[in-house]
């Protein structure tokens, strides 16, 4: 459910807010670790095998992040 509504894995992520307003967040390690990775080269599929962790916590997370609109996909 989480990955359908990313759209295709090879898309890349994009941030969608300014750099300074990401402390303004607020994210546990998971998702700033995450949201680390993010730098315009690294598509969702890659994301998936940086996190380290469980595909459904990685697909829930940037799902959130996509739908509170930190980034754009």
């Amino acid at each position: 459910m989480y990955e359908s509504k990313l759209g295709t894995m090879s898309s890349i992520p994009r941030l969608a807010i300014k750099p300074e307003e990401v402390l303004w967040l607020n994210l546990d390690h998971r998702a700033g670790f995450l949201l680390a990775q993010i730098d315009g080269s690294v598509n969702f599929e890659d994301l998936f095998s940086l996190s380290g962790l469980p595909r459904l916590d990685t697909a829930r997370i940037i799902s959130q992040l996509l739908q509170e609109g930190v980034i754009t996909a």
